[in-house]
């Protein structure tokens, strides 16, 4: 599972990079380039050389390919070909998992700072799964919010406060990766019954919220929560699925 953590470690690091350049000035390349530079870094970190080598350098070029097709161009709201960087990215992990029993095993400097760690289950676990929670630490943070606008836009789903006095539903950016985050690490540690009831959380904290728009002059409450519903399940299921990808 090497090469999916450093998949991982590479778009996470994309994504990260744009949300931090952006608001200044979008540079292309800035962030694609910083990604790919992040996936051989630690690929050779990682001890991945021979022909694993070779698959270090085809993931850094889908790192930056994911970085163009993931993010619409400067002066653009809306991504003109969702599907496309999310077939990319299933496809690839999808591959990832198929191919895992050839990856290389992690070793180098990585290896031997995971043998050496202060934290029992770093020491206890092996060094694909330190450098898998990495990537999925990454992802948490910026990956799960660009596939959630994804998701959105190739079902169509518009955010009917756009534009809107009083949105009630502002911080969703920031309370997504703090989610994710959240049900990620109480995954690893075994309490997925306690992720459960984050998940329960949010919906008793936003349900007074959702009520706000009903016969409100507006967007409709139907619209309103299948918004807040589909970016919801989309936000869960990144969280499980690089769970996933952590504990098999």
């Amino acid at each position: 599972m090497s090469w999916i953590a450093l998949l991982l470690i590479g778009i996470g690091t994309v994504d990260f990079a744009h949300s931090i350049l952006d608001p200044l000035k979008r540079i292309r390349w800035v962030p694609e380039a910083i990604g790919a530079v992040a996936v051989i870094a630690f690929g050779l970190l990682s001890a991945l050389f021979g022909g694993d080598l070779a698959a270090v350098i085809v993931i850094a070029g889908i790192t930056v390919l994911w970085g163009f097709l993931a993010h619409p161009p400067q002066g653009s709201d809306e991504n003109p070909r969702p599907g496309i960087p999310l077939a990319l990215l299933g496809g690839t992990i999808f591959v990832g998992i198929l191919l895992a029993p050839v990856a290389g095993e992690v070793g180098g400097p990585v290896a031997a700072w995971a043998e050496q760690a202060p934290w029992v289950w770093v020491e206890s676990a092996r060094p694909e799964a330190v450098l898998l929670v990495f990537g999925g630490l990454l992802v948490q943070v910026s990956t799960g919010n660009v596939v959630v606008q994804l998701v959105l836009d190739v079902a169509k789903v518009a955010n009917p406060l756009d534009g809107v006095d009083g949105n009630n539903l502002k911080g969703g950016r920031l309370l997504g990766p703090l989610e994710r985050l959240t049900i990620f690490g109480l995954g690893l540690t075994g309490n997925l019954a306690a992720a459960g009831l984050v998940v329960a959380a949010k919906g008793l904290i936003r349900w007074p919220e959702l009520q706000s728009f009903r016969g409100h002059e507006g967007p409709s409450i139907n619209d309103v929560t299948e918004y807040f519903l589909v970016g919801s399940f989309v936000s869960w299921m990144t969280s499980l699925v690089t769970l996933a990808l952590v504990i098999t």
